[in-house]
């Protein structure tokens, strides 16, 4: 099995035989780019849940829960940002920039 180093971007080879807590780890630094991107669409999706609330209060002229609702948004915007570029970090460390 093929299984890049996580920490200094290395190739190296990985055999089935290896002791499990090896496996575990690069299956777990694996996986760590995958978690980011879940992350980052589900604080997209809460921030467009907030953004209509926004919208519909504004609408109804409730300003400051559409206020209140569009700080959230914004909250959960800059949350998915992060989770965005954890993963392309993540996507550089695991892959060497290609």
């Amino acid at each position: 099995m093929n299984a890049q180093c996580p920490w200094r971007g290395r190739r190296f080879k990985l055999s089935a035989t290896a002791p499990l807590w090896e496996r575990t780890k690069i299956e777990m630094a694996q996986h760590e780019g995958a978690e980011h991107h879940k992350k980052a669409a589900e604080h997209h999706e809460h921030a467009a849940v907030h953004h209509r609330e926004a919208a519909k209060h504004h609408e109804a002229g409730m300003h400051e829960t559409a206020g209140h609702h569009a700080h959230l948004a914004h909250g959960h915007q800059i949350l998915a940002a992060e989770h965005a570029e954890e993963a392309a970090k993540h996507h550089t460390e695991q892959h060497g920039g290609k």
